[in-house]
């Protein structure tokens, strides 16, 4: 059952790849009842591109059962949890940087250094794309506004736990986060663009989208899974400890 599944989903199979193909997957996974989630969470964690799962199991979620639909969301909104907590590091770490590694280096806070103007334009840059990946209503890749627009379409799950108004608030607060941070992408070469005062509304813009993600997603994902989804950054090891020795040695002539 599995390998008819991949092969009529795999963009590798000899099976042309229709919509009338999509369709007889979404029919067929449709009476799998019980073992549907276990097939999904398997091919989450498969190496098939994400825009063919979503294409498929995006199709028509209305041909799904409630418990099918809450089952496939649960997987959808945890994978996104992955993305938005990576996001939450990255910003933590460089927050850190920005405040105890360089005002603690006069020779970092008074030097214009090149690694550190790349550093920062590179840094506004991607989490700006990487946000907006996320609150792309229109995306065939993971997406937070996607996922809730679906949600729209089982009212049944919401009941008792959002209304009607504060969901069309949240799904409202998204778009517009989104949409402030679209107006602010550019992206950043001159080194006079990648100073912090020059980056600040890219920051500002940033810090909005992702922490109405986090609130969102959180909300969401104990609506549909009853649960709670930790998404504070958290570390192996201290991210600021490779500032503790020298990177470059000199040695003796």
């Amino acid at each position: 059952m599995f390998r008819l599944h991949y092969e009529l989903i795999s963009p590798y199979s000899s099976i042309m790849y229709t919509d009338f193909f999509t369709k007889l997957l979404i029919l067929h996974m449709a009476r799998m009842g019980e073992g549907y989630g276990e097939w999904y969470r398997s091919l989450c964690a498969s190496d098939l591109p994400q825009s063919y799962l979503v294409r498929a199991f995006g199709y028509t979620s209305r041909m799904l059962s409630e418990k099918q639909f809450r089952e496939r969301t649960k997987v959808e909104l945890r994978e996104i949890g992955k993305q938005v907590a990576s996001l939450a590091a990255d910003r933590d770490i460089y927050r850190k940087l920005e405040t105890e590694v360089i005002p603690g280096n006069p020779r970092l806070q008074n030097a214009r250094s090149a690694f550190l103007v790349m550093v920062r334009g590179a840094y506004a840059d991607a989490m700006a794309v990487r946000v907006l990946r996320l609150l792309d209503a229109d995306s065939t890749g993971l997406s937070l506004r996607r996922v809730l627009a679906q949600i729209a379409e089982y009212p049944q799950l919401l009941h008792d736990k959002v209304g009607d108004r504060e969901f069309a608030n949240e799904c409202a607060a998204l778009e517009r986060a989104a949409a402030n941070l679209q107006a602010v992408i550019d992206p950043h070469f001159a080194p006079h663009e990648r100073t912090p005062a020059a980056l600040a509304a890219v920051h500002r813009a940033v810090d909005e989208a992702l922490d109405t993600t986090i609130s969102t997603l959180e909300t969401y994902y104990w609506v549909v899974a009853e649960g709670h989804l930790d998404l504070d950054p958290s570390y192996a090891e201290d991210p600021l400890a490779v500032f503790e020795f020298a990177w470059v040695e000199r040695r003796p002539v």
